[in-house]
């Protein structure tokens, strides 16, 4: 636990270095302005490493979490179209090009929406086609999840939730969800409402402090 509180923090104008514990400290000016550097030990010499370093560590690290999940679904859709119902099966081809997953999401610029809405009333009853293939992925979603604890929810082409929190209620008013039902994968930042703050340097985390990643895709 840091020995800097966020009210000390703030109320701290004396200038040099104050220990937060940890190898952090919150460096103070004579202007007044503040920062913070973390000492690192490299080689048996001291560094100092600044916070915009930690951001550009922290973004690539979210990015590579991006790139999971994108992989993630990916894998899920591409099983769930194989046993849709009326699914044309499709040649194996003889070798396959690697891509690299696109990512999007950038802690520096990308904008923060609030937490995932709500689901709304369904005007339909849910697609029983969507439903079957569901039922045939549990297992599959089961063990997904219990490795990467990611959250996994299918929809079907109406954006009813058909499995998990909200299940019977529609998606439609989310922009990822709608993107997605229109054949465009995205992935946006959310708001995670639960977050609770533990240690006092946490708002140097936009990632860990107040970030959800939710792609989506379509089958």
């Amino acid at each position: 636990m840091g020995k800097l509180s966020a009210t000390s923090v703030k109320a701290a104008t004396r200038p040099g270095r104050h220990g937060d514990g940890d190898g952090f400290f919150l460096v103070i000016q004579a202007s007044g302005a503040k920062s913070w550097v973390c000492h690192v030990q490299k080689n048996g010499s001291r560094r100092d490493l600044g916070a915009v370093f930690l951001r550009v560590y922290e973004n690539a690290l979210v990015r590579r979490t991006e790139a999971e999940l994108i992989a993630q679904s990916t894998a899920l859709a591409a099983s769930a179209s194989i046993i849709w119902p009326g699914a044309i099966e499709q040649p194996t081809p003889s070798s396959v090009r690697f891509e690299e997953p696109v990512t999007e999401v950038d802690l520096q610029s990308a904008t923060v929406l609030p937490e995932r809405p709500a689901p709304v009333r369904a005007r339909m009853p849910i697609d029983q086609g969507a439903a079957g293939v569901l039922q045939r992925l549990k297992p599959v979603i089961t063990q997904t999840k219990a490795v990467t604890l990611a959250s996994i929810q299918l929809l079907d082409r109406n954006a009813i939730i058909l499995n998990g929190y909200g299940m019977g209620g529609s998606l439609i008013h989310a922009p990822e969800v709608a993107a997605a039902l229109r054949g465009k994968a995205t992935t946006v930042f959310r708001d995670n409402a639960s977050y609770r703050q533990t240690y006092p340097l946490e708002w140097l985390s936009r990632a860990s402090v107040c970030v959800s990643i939710m792609p989506a895709r379509s089958v």
